[in-house]
């Protein structure tokens, strides 16, 4: 399908549209004066309508000629509609491409307008309902979409995951029970009929009592993912959850996140063990002071026979002293060292404060961990293993900083990183800002400097500081001499905007500056007004035409710092 070859391209490519209208010309020797829209192949359409929404797809494109329809009809299949879609959108297009929709995805505030008694949708069968506190996906192929919508609704305003902040309507809201109390609340959610269409839900919760209701009512849920955040009235909670828990048989997938929320883990428990003959897939993040180890999580996961893929980066406080040793001793039984569980890192930061992480790790943005420079000091379950899969998954950071950043073989490493037929991989794919100090490196430290540039390629600003003089000159000859070796390295140089020379020692002797300027502005090129003013901090009066301080000198700050 054309479709398909379309989504094989990527959208980081900026010069790929480009490169396919000039081959497509080529090819078909189209004169210059009979260039228009509708000589472009069909995949580089698909393209051009990766990058918009959809809803302005049809809007400009839909009614041209019949070959640009099949292509705006191929395209809207999967129709995903964004919150602020018109009302007129819906009346004007959807009588003629409903016919060809097989997937929805909208906001809950368009359904309504997706679903009148005159819209008809022959091909439909999954509809994906997004708010600001869930995602839910509906199979609608046995029932109507707008009863199974109706339906998951009011199931989920009864456990207070939509509030009625969306769209209020009486066709929704059937069920108009005014929650005075927790306790009117579970009475409704008792008498509740199951909705059997929810496969898939994501929800941001601060109750747990709420989704252990919604389990019961979801039996053919594949897959939950669950954040939680902070609650008021944690023990409440605890003693009010029931432990009765429809068996989930289709459960598959389950990610749980208790992030700076403290619970006993009951409803997690009731979870686990009415899927653990179907689960595969495990994931568990949590930052609380709930009692947490190795013993618990075996305790917890070992019924489920079919788990395939575990995760989980935990961060626990302790309430009975102990000490690392032993907590990874809970990570070391037969359970935990068999080949199939992932090996686990164990972390202490001195004050009873442990993280437990599997490798590879999931740490996200808002964990904090602190490990030592040596690897070799990590403490791991396991004494063998694979260095290829010991990396951080989406660390979403982007500062970092070491005391030390050599490598103990950088050119071996080096030529792994350039060679043509190494697999290129984004080790820090999220990394922004590299404020590196090399006077402690030993080595090449242009060789050294190339290889973090090369394993985090998006950096946009780089400090180099307390360098001596020497060194930042020794450094720029280095990386120079790399450029004329390798010139494909221009481009991991080039794509920094900010440079910035931080000095153990400053100079002001001219000559000393201006080979320190050539030197790093030729490697560094969409830097060069930052380098500049790092290198020529003090501009004389001569130089200012606006912003002159009244002693006629001006110190300018370099942006990066």
């Amino acid at each position: 399908m054309e479709v398909d070859k379309a989504n094989h391209v990527g959208k980081n490519d900026n010069t790929l549209v480009s490169r396919l209208i000039t081959t497509s010309f080529d090819m078909r020797n189209i004169d210059v004066c009979q260039q228009n829209l509708e000589a472009l192949p069909n995949e580089v359409f698909f393209l051009f309508f990766s990058y918009l929404n959809q809803s302005d797809v049809v809007r400009a494109f839909f009614n041209l000629n019949q070959r640009i329809d099949s292509i705006v009809l191929e395209s809207v299949r999967y129709l995903n509609l964004p919150e602020n879609t018109e009302f007129t959108w819906f009346d004007k297009y959807i009588p003629y491409i409903g016919t060809q929709i097989e997937m929805i995805t909208c906001h809950v505030g368009s359904v309504l307008c997706l679903f009148p008694s005159n819209y008809l949708y022959p091909n439909l069968h999954t509809v994906i309902l997004l708010s600001h506190r869930f995602r839910v996906g509906l199979n609608v192929k046995a029932r109507s979409p707008f009863n199974t919508i109706v339906s998951c609704l009011n199931i989920l305003r009864l456990c207070g995951f939509w509030r009625n902040d969306d769209i209020e309507h009486p066709l929704l809201l059937k069920r108009n029970i005014t929650m005075e109390s927790q306790e009117k609340r579970i009475s409704a959610l008792l008498k509740s009929t199951l909705c059997l269409e929810m496969q898939h839900i994501s929800l941001v919760v601060d109750d747990e009592q709420m989704w252990v209701y919604l389990c019961n009512l979801t039996p053919n849920l594949n897959y939950i993912c669950i954040k939680h955040g902070e609650t008021d009235d944690v023990q409440y909670m605890h003693s009010a959850i029931t432990p009765s828990v429809t068996r989930l048989e289709c459960l598959t997938r389950l990610h749980i996140d208790f992030y700076a929320y403290d619970t006993d883990f009951m409803a997690l428990r009731w979870l686990i063990e009415s899927c653990h003959l179907t689960l595969q897939e495990f994931q568990l993040t949590s930052d609380s002071s709930s009692p947490v180890n190795g013993r618990f999580l075996e305790e917890l996961l070992q019924p489920c026979r079919h788990l395939k893929t575990l995760s989980f980066f935990i961060q626990t406080d302790e309430r009975v002293q102990t000490d690392i040793v032993e907590q990874l001793c809970h990570f070391q039984s037969k359970w935990w060292l068999d080949e199939c569980r992932p090996p686990v890192l164990v972390h202490s930061n001195g004050q009873n404060r442990f993280t437990f992480a599997s490798i590879p790790c999931i740490q996200r943005s808002f964990y904090l961990i602190e490990l030592p420079a040596d690897p070799k000091m990590w403490l791991l379950n396991k004494e063998h293993i694979d260095p290829s899969r010991f990396y951080f998954t989406k660390p979403g950071i982007e500062d970092l900083t070491f005391d030390y950043w050599g490598f103990s073989s950088p050119h071996i490493l080096f030529k792994q990183l350039i060679s043509q037929t190494t697999k290129k991989t984004e080790v820090l794919p999220s990394l922004k800002h590299l404020c590196i100090n090399l006077s402690k490196c030993d080595g090449p430290r242009g060789v050294t400097l190339m290889i973090w540039l090369l394993l985090a390629p998006n950096i946009e600003k780089l400090i180099l500081k307390e360098m001596t003089i020497e060194n930042q000159l020794n450094l720029a000859v280095e990386l120079s001499e790399l450029l004329t070796i390798y010139p494909f390295l221009r481009s991991t140089c080039g794509r920094l905007d900010q440079v910035t020379l931080f000095y153990a020692s400053y100079t002001n002797v001219p000559q000393i500056q201006q080979k320190l300027f050539i030197l790093f502005s030729a490697i560094f090129p969409k830097a060069i007004d930052c380098i500049r003013k790092s290198i020529f901090p003090v501009i004389s009066d001569s130089s200012i035409i606006q912003g002159s301080t009244p002693s006629g000198r001006r110190y300018l700050g370099c942006p990066c710092r």
